[in-house]
């Protein structure tokens, strides 16, 4: 079996069912070949179970996984709970947060003032999120992207909130979101506003 056949499999199964089917076939593919590395786990999975997957590797002891998550954590289209897991371990480990960002990131980072605004697009129900951004934009578009969408749960919010530069635990550039990760009781939000879609006219 290949790693092309292990991907198109994944592919056609529920989400729910992706990761279990993902780790029987990547034993099978082991049995024939060499093992797979974790740089292949997290490619056979998809956006919405590769954060499953990094948490899996953080807790079986992946020695290079600051350098998983530096490289993944912007593909990731969901995070399961267990995600605090990963933060707070990466809270407690200052001397490792460098290794989760590029050179770049790491300058952005040591750029920013000490006391640092963001932004973050949420509903009701997530507001205390770690995903927030320095881009107020950004930040407003975000509830309106089909696969972060909650109905039922309100109108969406656009939060303003205040971090430490000491307390973000890494930014990402990669995908032009200016993202900013913090454990949620990090930020003090300073205003709520009803979020605008901003493909509506005005």
């Amino acid at each position: 079996m290949t790693t092309a056949t292990i991907a198109t499999a994944s592919e056609r199964l529920a989400p729910r069912r992706k990761l279990v089917v993902l780790r029987k076939l990547a034993r099978q593919f082991a049995s024939v070949s060499t093992s797979p590395t974790a740089q292949d786990f997290l490619t056979w999975a998809d956006s919405y179970t590769r954060a499953d997957v990094l948490i899996d590797l953080v807790l079986s002891g992946e020695p290079t996984w600051p350098e998983l998550l530096r490289d993944w954590w912007s593909s990731c289209d969901h995070y399961p709970p267990a995600v605090k897991y990963l933060l707070m371990r990466l809270s407690r480990q200052v001397e490792v947060q460098p290794r989760t960002m590029t050179e770049d990131e790491r300058d952005y980072l040591s750029g920013l003032p000490e006391q640092v605004t963001i932004w973050r697009g949420c509903y009701a129900s997530n507001e205390r999120g770690f995903s927030w951004t320095t881009e107020r934009a950004t930040a407003e578009r975000f509830p309106f992207l089909t696969r972060y969408r909650r109905q039922g749960d309100g109108p969406p919010l656009l939060l303003e909130a205040v971090v430490e530069r000491s307390a973000i635990l890494f930014v990402k550039l990669d995908r032009t979101e200016h993202e900013i990760v913090i454990l949620p009781d990090s930020a003090r939000v300073i205003s709520r506003h009803i979020a605008r879609d901003a493909a509506l006219p005005k």
